[in-house]
């Protein structure tokens, strides 16, 4: 049996961003929050849903190759000239970006 490899060394975060889909389907989160590493791969996320779910993902979940983005996340500036409009996304402070970690992964805990 071949085993696959661990979740990837991103080393430590360098920025964090949050983002927001404004046509998003229903399925799908309409905002985000990421912590990203100095080549702007997520480390972790939470993503927020139209009825208010939370979810906190990260490299320690069982099912990381499902959910965790493959690659990196564009600049905030390449978001904005998103020819669609549909995206916007800003630079957060880390306790910004903690403090939607803790609150999504409290909700999950329910």
């Amino acid at each position: 049996m071949m085993l696959l490899p661990g979740p990837p060394d991103l080393g430590p975060p360098a920025s964090y961003m949050h983002a927001t889909w404004e046509e998003a389907p229903e399925e799908l989160a309409i905002a985000y929050y990421y912590e990203l590493s100095a080549e702007r791969y997520v480390i972790r996320a939470v993503e927020i849903f139209a009825d208010g779910a939370l979810r906190a993902l990260s490299f320690a979940l069982p099912n990381w190759r499902d959910v965790m983005p493959e690659r990196a996340i564009p600049s905030i500036e390449a978001i904005e000239q998103e020819p669609s409009g549909a995206f916007s996304a800003r630079t957060i402070p880390e306790r910004e970006f903690i403090a939607m970690w803790r609150k999504a992964q409290s909700s999950q805990a329910r």
